[in-house]
This record gives structure tokens, sequence and C-alpha cells, in this order.
């Protein structure tokens, strides 16, 4: 029968407790006295050893005052603190007659910069070198400065086209009068020639296309204006990753080398050649038994079934580790995270199958202890800001303490859940806050001293949150558009967000001010509160309307949420110019409703190209507008992986409004067709039009679309995809037209400041009334 699983109480044995007594014994004496001090009056703080620096400008680097009580905790962190300032650091304290402390910190000053000497140099300016060293005379040197500069000037001749380039930097002493030590820098540079690469040729590939495997390759061909350079390093990892890609699937006998490099004159500084990869393929092996072994937790059938299926098929690393993966978070997701799974495989060159034995050393359930919130004190090296965002972030607070816990759904005490660590950096992903790059924001379970304990670790490092921008595009609803915005997506800490956007287009200006209250009252609920405006330009009519919408979420876990929104809005609509349809497009009426809405969304990576999970939602709004209006309206949007390289995305949404169109004013409809919705049809293109203006859609009260894409990425940052999208619309619930076919290819280009897609569509099932078109193209771009 079920039992209620508790936390361990932490007991030392008789055992521990001797060896506890003992270490301390043990301890040196300079370690034990440090506890004499604890709490006595700081008399004064001396500094030793400073050769260029004043005691003050020391003291200002820490937090230890004279006439302060002295803490050993504040010591050892003005010690770290000291640390990045000098080359080393140590403290002393001496305890007075009157029973105060004298402390006493000893120093090694690092030396100070003389002049800069830039040698060999030819295609890389010396103005340049000096802009990356990025210290003048008179500057402190710290220890890592000749690391630091030397790989920034092979970055630079890296982006040059010159890999080949060696860079050697020393630090010289100087005699100096002085007693802080002077030295100057030298730095030499061997450029060397450059080769320039014209394509690269492999041969001996059957079942993987050259084009296939070029995308894996770090080695690039010349093509016009763009040149490549040869580095032999990066060649040899590209016969690396070559093996690694065929063993993946399941060609282990695959045999990747190096050709004969084909070679071309390319003028007297340069030469041009064609590297070569040889391949030889071999047969490609199946799964063969996969045996699962040590398993007591769980049933032998719990322990097979992810497994279950694979036997016979062609062998493919991602199924496999897909698999695995269902089989650890058997453990990892209910505590056991000292389980280990050891893999043995087992190669049949004979029949060319794969057996596979894993074994299972079932660990102990382990329970969270502390939870600590990592943040670095110094992030990684990047462009100096402007002015503007200098003075900006020095006024905008980080994200609180308490709001992060909020976001983390591991409390003290807890079976430690992987399932709940990984919902957690998702949740903090999505405040906005946090740079969401898997090395900037993760988490991680440390050991303690007791075996059944671990503390949840999180390492996360703050993006700037303040966003002022602006930029042009075009797409088929707004047509072509300038836009501003400013957005804060942590106001007061609180990871609050307020956003105000301007978008002035030919076919939709809109202006909006809202505001997002992450945890209105401090409860865990929120509330989003916005003011719109909007003039709209539909085919047939003009919209302008204005309102308020005040929307309420709930958490339900599980990256579940309730939202319940109230809708306060105007709407005023006038026929386009020269248009005289049978439908009434001259209306003004109020709008009133309230809208439930539940929603799961589990797609991920946040901040990335989304390659997994999906986002469910369901919905129903009540209420009037212009006439009473009912809707009912689910949405599905789902990513899986295909192969390592393609996935599948099925997007498919439905809408319904329980009686005929003609109930409510055209603008409360759907409509079908365009570039964010079914390709192969112009905006609002297929469907119902007016009676006496054939120019004129009028939509419909019901509406399916389903949309099925092969997403795949071709050169960073440019995607391909094909698509088939599917469409219907209903005059209303029990009457619908012809459904709508289209099929088609595009491509996706995501620069860092610019996004643009483009599609082309062609339609397969058509009415003769419908608006098709074949080339779909939207761009935003920011200034």
């Amino acid at each position: 029968m079920p039992h209620a699983i508790h936390p361990p109480v932490a007991r030392a044995p008789r055992a521990a407790r001797f060896l506890i007594l003992l270490m301390l014994a043990l301890l040196p004496p300079a370690a034990m006295a440090q506890s004499q001090f604890e709490g006595k009056t700081i008399r004064e703080v001396v500094f030793k050893g400073l050769t260029g620096s004043t005691p003050a400008q020391m003291q200002a680097l820490i937090k230890t005052r004279a006439g302060q009580p002295y803490h050993g905790l504040t010591i050892r962190d003005d010690l770290g603190r000291l640390s990045r300032e000098v080359s080393t650091a140590s403290v002393d304290a001496n305890l007075l007659a009157d029973g105060g402390v004298i402390v006493t910190f000893t120093v090694a000053e690092s030396p100070v910069l003389g002049k800069i000497h830039v040698r060999g140099n030819q295609k890389l300016k010396t103005a340049r070198i000096e802009q990356l060293i990025d210290k003048k005379a008179g500057d402190r040197v710290d220890d890592n400065l000749v690391v630091r500069v030397r790989q920034s000037i092979l970055n630079e001749y890296q982006k040059m086209g010159m890999p080949q380039a060696d860079v050697k930097m020393d630090l010289i002493d100087v005699p100096t009068t002085s007693p802080a030590q002077r030295v100057d820098l030298q730095v030499l540079i061997a450029e060397g020639t450059q080769t320039r690469v014209e394509d690269v040729i492999i041969h001996g590939n059957q079942a993987f296309a050259s084009i296939r495997l070029r995308t894996l390759l770090l080695t690039k061909g010349s093509v016009a204006f763009i040149k490549n350079y040869y580095n032999d390093a990066l060649f040899e990892q590209d016969l690396v990753n070559l093996r690694d890609f065929y063993t993946a699937h399941g060609y282990w006998d695959a045999r990747v080398e190096r050709g004969v490099f084909e070679q071309k004159p390319a003028g007297k500084d340069a030469a041009l050649i064609s590297p070569v990869i040889e391949i030889t393929e071999g047969e490609r092996y199946r799964f063969g038994k996969i045996t699962v072994r040590g398993v007591h937790v769980w049933s032998q059938n719990e322990a097979d079934a992810p497994f279950a299926g694979l036997t016979g098929r062609n062998f493919s690393a991602i199924e496999f580790m897909r698999a695995m993966g269902k089989l650890e978070s058997l453990y990892y997701d209910h505590g056991l995270l000292t389980t280990k799974f050891n893999k043995a495989f087992d190669r049949k060159p004979q029949t060319h199958t794969l057996d596979i034995t894993i074994e299972v050393a079932e660990g102990q359930r382990i329970y969270v202890g502390k939870v600590n919130v990592v943040r670095p004190e110094f992030p990684p090296e990047k462009e100096k800001p402007g002015k503007f965002r200098q003075w900006y972030e020095s006024h905008t607070p980080p994200v609180k303490d308490e709001v992060i816990a909020r976001e983390i759904l591991l409390k003290p005490g807890d079976l430690y859940n992987k399932r709940l660590e990984r919902d957690s950096l998702r949740r903090l992903a999505r405040l906005q806050a946090f740079d969401p790059a898997p090395d900037k924001l993760k988490a991680y379970n440390k050991p303690t001293t007791d075996p059944d304990i671990h503390d949840m670790v999180i390492e996360l490092q703050e993006k700037p949150t303040g966003v002022l921008g602006g930029g042009v595009g075009y797409g088929d609803v707004t047509g072509p558009f300038v836009f501003g915005r400013f957005t804060e997506n942590n106001v007061g800490g609180r990871a609050d967000v307020f956003n105000t956007e301007l978008l002035l287009g030919t076919r939709d200006s809109h202006a909006s001010i809202s505001y997002f209250d992450r945890h209105f009252g401090d409860s865990p609920d929120s509330l989003l509160s916005e003011v719109f405006y909007q003039t709209l330009r539909r085919p047939g009519y003009r919209a302008n309307t204005g309102g308020l919408i005040e929307e309420w979420g709930h958490d339900l876990g599980e990256d579940r949420k309730l939202y319940i929104r109230g809708r306060l809005e105007y709407v005023a609509l006038s026929p386009a110019h020269g248009v005289d349809a049978h439908e009434d497009l001259s209306r003004s009426y109020p709008v009133v409703t309230g809208r439930v809405r539940w929603v799961e969304d589990t797609r991920g990576p946040i901040g990335g190209l989304i390659t997994e999970g999906q986002m469910k939602s369901y919905s129903t709004e009540l209420g009037y507008a212009g006439a009473p209006l009912a809707r009912l309206e689910a949405e599905r949007d789902r990513y899986t992986k295909v192969t390592d390289m393609v996935t599948w995305r099925l997007a498919a949404s439905a809408g319904f409004m329980p009686y005929d169109r003609d109930t409510v004013p055209i603008h409360e409809r759907y409509f079908l067709g365009g570039s964010q919705d079914m390709r192969g049809f112009a905006y609002r293109g297929a469907g119902y039009f007016d009676k006496d203006e054939e120019d004129v859609p009028i939509g419909g009260a019901a509406k399916v679309l389903i949309k099925n894409e092969l997403i795949r990425p071709i050169i960073d940052p440019i995607a391909g995809v094909l698509f088939v999208d599917v469409g219907d619309l209903g005059r209303s619930p029990i009457s619908w037209q012809v459904p709508r076919v289209s099929t088609g290819a595009g491509l996706r280009f995501n620069f860092q400041r610019v996004q643009v897609a483009i599609d082309l569509a062609a339609p397969i099932t058509t009415l003769s009334d419908d608006r098709t078109q074949f080339f779909h193209f939207s761009m935003k771009g920011a200034l």
C-alpha cells in the first residue's frame, strides 16, 4: 500500500562524533585561535607591502573597519576582494592589552605597465592590437592579462581569415626608482601566409549527401566575396566530427581520413586549396538485444519499456539516448540521484548488429538540503555599454532573491526531483531577466556531508532587462511599418514587466502600454493590465478600436496556467473608399467580454530555435461585441525531433461560435489565408466573399487550420522549411466549405537584428472566389 516518504533526519553515530572531536583536537593552533578575536572591537586596520596604492585605496575595497567588531567571515571575504586586485594577500590579527584587535593585511601588488611593444604585425594594425590590450601606461597588470590578450589577438586574426597566426607575449622588467614594480609588454606576432579554401571535396559517401555532411564541417569553401581560410586544427576536428556522425548513425566500421588536397595558384600572397575527405562507410549496424540488469526499485518490465521496439531497427544514437533518458528519469525524477548506468556495446561484425547491456547500480533516495543561488560577481568581458545604458543599469536593481525563490519548485526537505529541477530553470528563463544560454543558467545537485542530502545549486547570470529600440518591417497584416518599443523586464527587482510600443504601418497602426505584475499583491498569481488603441485597414473596411484588458493568471504547476481575462473595448467600423458591400461595414459598438483560458507550454529551448515540447491551449470567451458573443477555441503547437537535424512542427488551431456568422459584426469573425495563416492564399483570401463586392472577404463563424512543417538548419543563421497547410472555414459549425490544401518551401533568416521569412506556396485545392498567392515575405529589423 502507498506510504509517505519523509526526509531523513541526520544523526551522527557515536563513531562519527568521536572522529569530529578528534579532528577538532588536531586543528592547527592558529585556526583555533581565530575564535578569540570574534566579536572584539577592531582598533586599527593596517596594510603592509603597498608599493603603488595608498592605504585609503585598499580600505575602500574591503568591509573590515576600525571601530567595528571582528568577524572571521568578513575577514575571509575581504581577503577574496583584495586577491582580485593584488597578486597575493594574507591577514594577521593581534590582541591588545585593552582587549582590542589590530588587523594587518599584507599584500603583494601587481606590477605597473610601462610601454607596449608590438612587433611582426602587418595585416593587423598596431592601433587595433593596443585597443585589444585595453591597458595604458600606469595601469596595474593583472595575472591573466597575457592569456586574455593573446586569445583576443588570435581571435582577431581568425576573423581576418588568418588562423595560422602565432602570438607570443612577454612581460619584461624595467628598472625604476619607484617602489612599484614596472614591466613592459612585448607582443611578438608571426602572421604566416594565408591559404584560402576553394571547396571541401568529399569522396566515398553513399548513405548521406555531401551537402548534409558539409553542414557538420568547420572548414568551409569560399563563395564570391565570402573567403574562408584553411586551419589544420579545424580540419582535424572536422574528421573527428564526421567519424562521430557516422558512428551515431550506426556505421561503426566507417573510416574518415584525409585525401590528397587539390591546389591552385591564387596570387602572390595566398594559395588556393580544396581539402579532400575520403570516407569508407561500411555496413550499417542494427540494434541487437538490449538487456537491462540490476533493477530492484522498479519492475523489469518498467526498466525494459523505454527500449521496446528498438531491436532489429537501424542503430541511431539519438533514439538510444532518448530511451536512456526515459530509463534515467525513472530514477532521477524520484530522488535516486546516485544511481549509475554503465553501458557495454558488443559489436557483431558478422551480423552487423549491436548488443547493448546496461548495468544499473541503484542509489539511495536523496533529499534537498539548501537551495543556493549563485550569481557571478564579475560577468565575462563584453563590449562596453553606452553611457545611457551604463546610467540606466546603475539605477535598476537585480532580481530579488525572494522572486527567484518563488520560481524554484524544489524546497529544503523535498525529495530531489530532477524534473522539477529542469522545470525550475524553465520558469527562471521565462522571467526574461537572465541569460537563457545553458552555460549561463543551470542547476545541479551538490553532495553534502550527509549522504542522504544534496544541496540544489542554481547558477544564473542576469542580462540587461531594459530594452529601448525600434526598427522597420513588412508583413501582409501590417504592410510596411516602423515601430518603437521600450520594455523593462525587471521593474523594482520583482521581475514585473512594463512595456510600451508604437507601430505605424500602412495597414495596421497601434499604440499600447502594459504592466505585468508577476506576483500581484505578493500572491502567487499574476495580473496583466493593458491599454491600447488601433487603426486597422482590412480588406473592404477600416476599424478603429481602443480599450482596456485585465488578465489574471494562476499557476497550476508543471508548466500549466489558468488565465481569466476581461476585455473592455470600443469598435468603430467604416467601409473602405469606393466599397459598397452587401455586408454592413459601417457599425460602432462596445465590447465587454470575459475569457477563461487553460495553457500548458513545454516548448524549448527557451531563447533559442525551438526543437522540442508543445503548447496546448483551450479557451472560452463570452460577452457582448455588437451582439451576444461566444467563442470556443483550441490550439496546439508541437515540436518533434525527426532526426538530429530535422524538426517536425505540427501547429493546429480551431475556433467555433455556436451560430451563423451573420450574428456578429465582421470584425469578430474568423478568416483564412496569409503568410502567418494559410499559405498559398492572400491575406484573408480563402473563404466567403461579399455578394456585391467580390474582393471583400466576410469571414465565418468556425475555422480549422493545421500546419505541418519540417524545419532544418542549413547554415547558421539560415533554416529551411517544407510545409503542408490544411484549412477550412465554416459559415457556422455545421456549414463548411471545401477544405483548402497548400504545400511549399521556405527559408528563415534569423540574424542578430533582422528576422526574415520567405515562403513559396502552391495551393492544391481552391474555390473559384479564392485569392491565391505564391510568394510570401515578412521581415522585421531592429535599428
